[in-house]
């Protein structure tokens, strides 16, 4: 944790200290950024700590964290529900990295898939739209977690999941059984 104690400290002396006053949206921008790659550092860490051999990782776009895994030692297993996305910047499968092309959800279904029109750093593909925004609509093959991995062998050792799914989180962890007070979240 000394790390991210110290974090802020050391961007302010990055820049000197008087960017934090003169343009503080740029210097949280920054503080974010690196205090994101500082827990995925810790992230990543434990893992290894734990002795995770494999990462499954929902909605992977340019599987990132797939990435980091694999150069931990970990395997990967990166899940993209956009298909264009999937075919242009998910990375080629290797045999310690494998790619599966669907949507994850809490039943198995199809559903509408929202990509922007216009890009933005503000809106990303979403199975939910924002209601200014609009939007190219595909349609999406939904797969429960449970059902995407049960023939890998990702799952028949301890293994950890790394989720970014757009407000999907929920369905995600309903459909692979995973949330421990399954019947909190099916009275939510």
């Amino acid at each position: 944790m000394t790390r991210l104690n110290n974090l802020d400290k050391d961007i302010l002396k990055i820049h000197k200290g008087w960017v934090k006053y003169i343009l503080p949206y740029s210097y949280m921008v920054n503080l974010a950024e690196r205090t994101a790659k500082q827990l995925d550092y810790i992230f990543f860490q434990q893992l290894n700590l734990l002795n995770i051999k494999s990462l499954i990782e929902c909605g992977a776009y340019e599987a990132t964290a797939s990435i980091m895994a694999n150069k931990v030692g970990i395997n990967a297993l990166a899940i993209e529900a956009n298909p264009e996305t999937f075919e242009k910047i998910t990375p080629k499968q290797t045999k310690k990295f494998l790619k599966i092309n669907c949507g994850l959800g809490d039943k198995n279904e199809t559903l509408d898939f929202y990509v922007p029109q216009q890009k933005s750093r503000r809106t990303g593909s979403t199975f939910i739209p924002k209601k200014d925004e609009n939007y190219f609509i595909k349609k999406v093959p939904i797969k429960k977690l449970d059902d995407v991995i049960l023939n890998y062998s990702y799952v028949s050792s301890p293994f950890a999941l790394w989720i970014d799914v757009e407000g999907m989180q929920k369905q995600v962890l309903k459909g692979g059984g995973l949330y421990t007070a399954k019947s909190k979240l099916q009275n939510d």
